[in-house]
């Protein structure tokens, strides 16, 4: 939608500038000359005009062309290479130059702070950025959408917003259970990108994404093979880009809880950007801050139980009443599940 506004207005722009030097042009006098009096003079303006805004537009269209093919090839190479490095280099091209071009500033790499999403596949990781609420100014519809790529990850897919820039990465580069090989060689690569690119300071944090229907729905066994591999990736993070940086927990998909959306969902927005969480925070790396969570969580689930009284007087429909009535006993179920998933990911 952004893109066409655009186009049209260009458009617009440029036939007011031609109506404006054909008719009004042989209005403008200097002493006794009409410099814009002659036809031919102001209709060679005019196709000149028209030419250059051609030219610029052709020569736009060629070379956005010219990266598709450049992209499609790198995503050939690469299933030969059997990594995703071709791939990764064209898109990480190609968005510093779009970042590059929409700062036009000097420091661009690090005007904005960097965020990487990791997370398992399918824990919600793009529906959560969709659904954020951050603006998105270099989306090309109305709707919320990366720069490079759609649909399901398939590397990464960089969304740019007006605070930062967020990478959303491919969940086999978390678990590399499709193929290890190449999943592990495709996650270096990125990383390795990451730190040439930008190597001052290659993040500015993670975003650790966990669907709650997976840790509910997972046995023992299951929940630690998840929390090995995520270990091993941020491992692999402090390793390679020899840096410390925060590491932002996100429980996606809590609207499978019963009563989430009865409770939350007629909120407005000045209530729905009031961050529902907790910050572990401490100069002393050798502190266990995961062993905070419990009670971080007991925390939590009194907020909900303090509010239960002012939301079902705002709620109207009976049914949803009993929903949200319920939902903070609801939420106090999950404690163990998720202080265990904690302590265990964090356990230094």
């Amino acid at each position: 939608m952004m893109r066409w506004m655009r186009r049209i207005f260009s458009l617009a722009a440029l036939a007011g500038f031609s109506a404006a030097i054909w008719y009004a042009g042989p209005l403008i006098r200097f002493a006794d000359t009409r410099p814009l009096g002659p036809v031919w003079l102001r209709a060679t303006i005019i196709g000149v005009t028209v030419a250059a805004l051609a030219l610029f537009y052709g020569i736009r269209f060629w070379q956005r062309r010219k990266a598709q093919k450049a992209l499609e090839a790198a995503i050939a190479r690469s299933d030969e290479r059997n990594d995703d490095s071709q791939v990764l280099e064209a898109r990480m091209s190609e968005a510093i130059a779009t970042l590059k071009r929409t700062s036009g500033k000097r420091n661009f790499l690090y005007d904005i702070p960097w965020y990487i999403i990791i997370g398992p596949p399918g824990a919600g990781k793009t529906t959560a950025l969709v659904n954020s609420g951050l603006k998105f100014p270099l989306a090309g519809s109305g709707s919320a959408q990366p720069v490079a790529g759609v649909g399901g990850t398939r590397s990464c897919d960089w969304w740019f917003t007006d605070e930062a820039v967020l990478i959303d990465t491919a969940g086999r580069y978390t678990t590399q259970e499709s193929d290890r090989e190449r999943d592990k060689a495709s996650w270096l690569a990125f990383l390795g990108l990451l730190k040439k690119q930008r190597t001052r300071q290659p993040i500015n944090g993670v975003i650790l994404a966990i669907s709650l229907s997976d840790l509910i729905g997972f046995d023992d066994r299951q929940l630690d093979g998840h929390v090995a591999e995520i270990r091993s990736r941020l491992r692999e993070l402090h390793e390679t880009l020899k840096i410390q940086f925060p590491v932002y927990l996100l429980f996606t998909k809590a609207d499978l809880v019963a009563g989430f959306m009865d409770y939350f969902g007629d909120f407005d927005e000045a209530r729905r950007r009031k961050v529902w969480g907790a910050t572990f925070q401490t100069a002393d790396r050798t502190r266990n801050m995961a062993g905070e969570a419990p009670a971080e969580f007991d925390g939590l689930a009194k907020r909900l139980a303090e509010e239960v009284a002012d939301r079902l007087q705002e709620e109207a429909d009976p049914v949803a009443r009993i929903a949200l009535f319920g939902f903070p006993a609801q939420f106090g179920a999950l404690k163990n599940r998720i202080t265990q998933f904690i302590g265990s990911l964090f356990d230094t």
